[in-house]
């Protein structure tokens, strides 16, 4: 049920997306690029929010949260990102900031399942260690979607109507 809910969830934040009225095939694919780079985003975002609204029950053994198939989901969108084709300096650091956004939230669950699972310090230090990285590597993502959206010929509003 888990795994429908996130792929439901990613259908969904990608159709939130619009393609902004651009017309050339390269542009579309463009485009696909990005919605589905944000829309990877997006799910793991609300991964990450999920376990710090959670992380008291869950440290308490009063969830249902199945952390490892969490991991391993994130894991897969995080090998997903190596399927995309490099290409211009723009598309490399979109790619680049959101497989490090990803990783870094795998990397929180990972801690945070340690943690549990075996009570070392070290692990609960290394969550809250990759929990703070978390905000930076999210506006990191923003950034360098505003950088890639402008170099295929989006406009800042186009951008800001984007974003809501």
């Amino acid at each position: 049920m888990k795994k429908f809910c996130t792929w439901a969830l990613l259908i969904f934040s990608l159709l939130l997306i619009p393609a902004c009225g651009k017309s050339s095939e390269n542009t579309v694919k463009e485009d696909e690029l990005d919605t589905t780079l944000w829309g990877m985003a997006t799910v793991v975002n609300q991964y990450q929010l999920d376990l710090v609204d959670d992380v008291e029950n869950i440290a308490k053994g009063n969830t249902s949260t199945d952390m490892e198939s969490i991991i391993d989901e994130i894991w897969r969108l995080q090998q997903s990102l190596d399927d995309f084709s490099l290409g211009t300096r723009e598309q490399i650091m979109y790619i680049g900031a959101t497989r490090a956004y990803i990783a870094n939230t795998r990397v929180i669950y990972e801690k945070c399942s340690a943690f549990i699972a075996d009570g070392n310090a070290d692990d609960y230090e290394s969550f809250l260690h990759y929990l703070e990285m978390e905000k930076q590597l999210l506006s990191n993502v923003c950034a360098k979607r505003t950088d890639y959206l402008l170099s295929i010929g989006f406009s800042q509003s186009d951008i800001q109507n984007i974003e809501g």
